[in-house]
């Protein structure tokens, strides 16, 4: 299913890694369901006291990097056997800091989605491309999507949405049924209860349902749910396990669920470590 009005943007920042190339595939498969461009995005970092000679040189052959990492792949975007889909993909080369340059693609507008990597390359260039993939996907205002290594995309049939209250908000609710809605896929409205938590997920579950059938009875499948588990990154890669998940949603508010999914100690076991892509939605 397509969306029939004007085509959207996936933003695609790329250091030329094994990463870089997985989620650029991910990201092509996305636009023909999606119905979205293609924006293939590297950011060149100066160096201090580098001399704009030198600059220039580097810009043209990272220039030539970025029309070689595009040619790799064909114009078109195998969608089944018989049927081969034309992919828009367009190039930019950008300079400066990495994640600011990144985040000013995006701009303020909630429309494009931005696809990464969840790690990069080892050499000088890419070694912190796992702390830019979080880093964006913390301050960016519009969704990030992030791909585990080897992740090849599929529709989406089965997608998590971890709730707790301040991920009841109804402009993220309606915004994530509307991406289900564009693949028909069922939401799982997940809440996981930590030891000693005091939060009644009932009120959030109330709020969540009265959102769902604002608008009569939902065209879509859901489920409304509470797990116990040790941790929240256990609580959800053990449901998404068991129910045939294919993307995991994560909600960022200040000071709110994404911050503590986020921190030093989760950053490995959840973004890094999940066999899952993992979205992050915005409160603009």
């Amino acid at each position: 299913m397509k969306i029939k009005n004007m085509k959207k943007k996936i933003i695609v920042p790329v250091d030329f890694s094994a990463a870089s190339h997985n989620a650029y595939l991910y990201a092509r498969g996305l636009a023909v369901g999606y119905n979205a461009i293609v924006e293939v995005v590297h950011v060149y970092a100066d160096t201090p006291g580098e001399k704009e000679v030198e600059v220039a040189a580097e810009m043209n052959d990272l220039e030539k990097q970025l029309d070689d990492f595009v040619a790799l792949y064909p114009k078109e975007e195998e969608v089944s056997a018989s049927v081969l889909v034309h992919v828009e993909v367009h190039k930019k080369l950008l300079r400066g800091l990495p994640v600011k340059s990144i985040l000013q693609a995006c701009g303020q507008d909630a429309t494009p989605i931005i696809v990464m990597g969840m790690t990069g390359s080892h050499n000088a260039a890419g070694r912190f491309w796992g702390t830019i993939s979080s880093s964006v996907a913390q301050r960016a205002s519009c969704p990030v999507l992030l791909i585990p290594t080897g992740v090849k995309y599929a529709p989406f049939e089965n997608i998590l949405y971890a709730s707790n209250y301040e991920s009841a908000e109804n402009v993220l609710v309606k915004q994530a049924v509307k991406f289900a809605n564009i693949f028909g896929a069922s939401l799982h409205f997940i809440h996981v209860r930590e030891k000693d938590e005091i939060e009644d997920f009932t009120e959030t579950e109330k709020r969540i349902f009265e959102q769902l059938f604002e608008d009569g009875d939902p065209s879509y499948s859901f489920n409304l749910a509470s797990v116990e588990a040790k941790s929240i990154t256990t609580g959800l890669n053990q449901y998404a396990d068991e129910n045939n998940i294919d993307l995991i949603t994560l909600v960022n508010i200040q000071r709110g669920f994404l911050e503590s999914m986020f921190g030093h100690s989760t950053t490995k076991t959840m973004a890094f470590s999940t066999k899952l892509p993992l979205m992050i939605l915005h409160l603009l």
